[in-house]
């Protein structure tokens, strides 16, 4: 069995857009628990070590029902991750583009 490609961390709260083919509307209310406000996110550690232990390459800050980059500790994350993760992974956001050029240093 091969390692997977990528991880993912997933963000839900309030949105900024309001898109119609939004897939996170179609998932179960529990899936969807808010946790912009967290720092670190639930379950950081076993995510870290699940990354490490497989070596995935590639770690994707998205969101069920936001975007991620409303996310507001989005740079301590990834300072904490970048510092904790040992497979060279690289980071992907996933986003609807809205706050892309406000947060770019990000």
């Amino acid at each position: 069995m091969s390692a997977p490609d990528f991880a993912n961390i997933l963000f839900a709260g309030p949105c900024n857009r309001r898109c119609t083919y939004c897939i996170g509307k179609q998932l179960p209310e529990r899936v969807n628990r808010r946790n912009l406000e967290e720092f670190p996110p639930r379950n950081l550690d076993a995510f870290v070590a699940q990354v490490n232990a497989l070596g995935i390459r590639q770690i994707v800050f998205t969101g069920t029902v936001t975007d991620p980059q409303l996310y507001r500790h989005e740079l301590a994350l990834l300072a904490l991750l970048r510092a904790r993760i040992t497979s060279g992974a690289e980071y992907a956001l996933h986003t609807n583009g809205a706050l892309a050029l406000a947060k770019l240093e990000a």
